[in-house]
Formats: C-alpha cells, structure tokens, sequence
C-alpha cells in the first residue's frame, strides 16, 4: 500500500481563512447543484475561468463552452475551480483505489484551495494543494487520476499565482511558492494556454508550461487536447500530455480519451482509456487502462460520491489484466 494522508491542520486552517473571505462575498454552499449546459443563460456566465477556460462571448463557442465548464465543475476537475466566480474555494476528496498489481493500490486525503486577494482585481489568487508537483508541471490538468501517478516524495505545496493575460483566446500565468516538509523546495511556473475554437461543437487547446524546482532543477510540459459535443449534455475529450526534465525518466507521457454524459442535474457518468509511459532508462508503456465512472451529487449540493470499477494491464505485471476499483468522497465549499 502506497497510500499517505496528509496534515489535517493545513486544511483546517485553511477552511478557517475560508471562513474570512473578502468582505461582502455570499457564502453559497447552500447554492443548487451546477446547472447544465442548456440550462446556463450566456448572460450568467462567469467574466473569466482563472483555471483553465475564457469565457467565449463568441456565440459561435458559447454552447461549447457551457457544455466543457459543468463536466469540468461537476467531476470537480482542477481545470474549473469549483465556481468561476468564487472568490474562494477548496475542495477535499477522501480517495480510495484498489488495484491487482502490487503496490499501486492507494488511500489519501487530497485538497486543492485557492483565495483571491484583495486589491489586485482577481489577478493575484493564494493556492494551496496536496500535490505540488502535479499543481506546477500541468500534470493535474490531464483528467488523470492521481491513484495512476507515478508515486513521488513530495507533498502538498502553498504558493501565489498572477493572472497576466486572460481573453477568450489566450491565458497566461506565473506562478511561484513551497513544497514539501521542513526542508521546503522552491517551485517557479509559467503556463500559457492557447485555446482554438475550430467550430461550434470542436475545440482545441495547447497548454506549454516551464518550471523550475530548487530540488529537481528546471523543465518543460506541454499539454494538448481536443473536445467534442454533439450536443448539450455530451463531451468526448481526448488529452495528450508529455513532461521532460532535469530528473524525469526521459519523457515522461501519457494520452486518455473520454466520455461524458449527463445524465441529469445531479448525476454523471464517464467512460476513460489512456497509456502512460517514459522513454528512459528504455522506452516502455508503464500502463494503460479502461474505466467507467459514476459521480452522483448527494444530501447537500457539495457533496459528491464517486465509484469508478476498471481494468489494468501494467508493466509490472507483464501487462496482464488485472481489476481496479476507486471510491471517492468529495466536498466542495466556496464563496463568491
């Protein structure tokens, strides 16, 4: 078992730092359940998605965009901050996985948060995150769960992060903060996001990110994908990913393809396949894998369960077929 479970006093403070959001910011934990693709009028939409999405006033993109940004808030993906408009979040998932192959099943506490500070306009955002190394290469942005990461030393991380550009084209951020125990590392980031509306049911992004860690040194990661949706309450997302460092075994990669549906306001389910694999010291495929998940919203609108049965076919196991199953409980809390 792999499994670690992180400080519950980093989080417990801050939720408290939660609790003293900017002033007259609306607690909205007692809000309904983020509304559907066809359900959102575009004079609602959020101004911006300091995560990962621009707010598309093209109306060539803009049921697209509805469609991308309730499966990225309702699966609670680090690409949509929980609410665009939230002046702070956090999110904890209880996360379980079990898998047939030795040593790759694993339990853990995981958080990401983040609080806009005050005076810089929802430029400058405090971020804080139970995996500092996923949060800074751009590996979180993958749809990769991490029960499939490569296991790492390090742990959560705190840090700023600066909005410089941010239109329905182009989103560009630096970032910089501290990872690990006692002994902190360093972290310094850079990611610009391109984003490519090809029609109105097809969209592409290109995110290149650089990066430096005062204990790894310096590297590179560019993330690429492409959606489709035939219709609201559809998505078909394939994701090709690949980071190169100082200390990376080579290339590390990986490449998923998934499917969404809506089932209704308060229910999901996704279909996934994907490989991973590094170039060095050999080039090999590390895994590859087949998943269904169902995520229901339930007793309180921030409230989530999950449970995602699977198979496996691993390098450790000569690649023979072997079960996973993951059930994660998850909250949701912000304010806008």
């Amino acid at each position: 078992m792999k499994g670690k479970h992180h400080s519950p006093g980093l989080t417990a403070a801050f939720a408290a730092w939660l609790a003293m959001a900017p002033a007259g910011a609306s607690d909205q934990s007692g809000a309904p359940a983020p509304p559907g693709p066809a359900e959102t009028p575009e004079a609602e939409l959020p101004p911006h998605d300091s995560a990962w999405y621009d707010t598309a006033r093209n109306t060539v993109v803009d049921r697209m965009h509805r469609t991308v940004n309730w499966f990225d808030s309702f699966f609670g993906d680090p690409r949509a901050t929980v609410s665009t408009e939230a002046s702070a979040y956090l999110q904890i998932i209880l996360d379980g996985f079990y898998s047939g192959v030795p040593d790759e099943s694993d339990y853990k506490v995981r958080l990401r948060g983040g609080v806009d500070l005050p005076r810089f306009e929802n430029k400058l955002r405090l971020v804080i995150t139970s995996d500092a190394e996923a949060a800074v290469t751009g590996e979180e942005l993958t749809g990769v769960e991490p029960d499939r990461f490569e296991e790492r030393d390090d742990s959560g991380g705190i840090g700023l992060r600066y909005l410089l550009r941010d239109d329905s084209r182009h989103h560009f951020a630096l970032g910089g903060g501290l990872s690990g125990g006692l002994s902190p590392a360093v972290n310094v980031a850079g990611r610009y996001v391109y984003t490519w509306p090809i029609n109105k049911q097809m969209v592409a992004h290109v995110a290149p990110t650089l990066y430096w860690n005062s204990d790894k040194g310096a590297g590179v990661s560019t993330l690429a994908d492409y959606e489709y949706s035939s219709r609201p309450g559809n998505l078909w997302r394939y994701t090709l990913y690949g980071n190169y460092g100082e200390q990376t075994d080579g290339l590390e990669w990986s490449t998923q393809a998934r499917w969404f549906q809506k089932l209704n306001r308060k229910t999901a389910i996704s279909a996934l396949t994907g490989l991973r694999g590094k170039t060095e010291p050999t080039s090999v495929i590390t895994e590859g894998w087949l998943a269904f998940r169902y995520r229901r919203n339930i007793w309180r609108p921030w409230f989530f369960l999950e449970a995602e049965p699977g198979l496996s076919w691993h390098e450790k196991v000569d690649y023979q077929t072997e079960p996973t199953f993951a059930l994660r409980a998850e909250v949701q809390f912000y304010k806008r």
